[in-house]
């Protein structure tokens, strides 16, 4: 399961929000379908309801996200 800041690469995705190498973050995780938002509008200070919903989007975790890093490790 992908916990919040994990900062992932989209490999996949199947609704079309995010592009094939974005790399995105993750916001929050509900029932191991975590919500991300694009790297450049993360802030970590905020949670998933401090962003729009034109910023963010579920993901399936195993098959359209890589896991990278976790961002407050950097």
């Amino acid at each position: 399961m992908l916990k919040r800041g994990t900062v992932c690469r989209v490999i996949k995705d199947l609704t079309g929000f995010f592009h094939v190498g974005d790399i995105v973050v993750v916001l929050e995780n509900y029932v191991e379908v975590p919500h991300c938002c694009l790297i450049e509008d993360y802030n970590p200070n905020y949670s998933l309801y401090d962003y729009t919903v034109d910023k963010y989007n579920p993901m399936i975790e195993n098959y359209e996200l890589e896991e990278l890093y976790d961002w407050s490790e950097k």
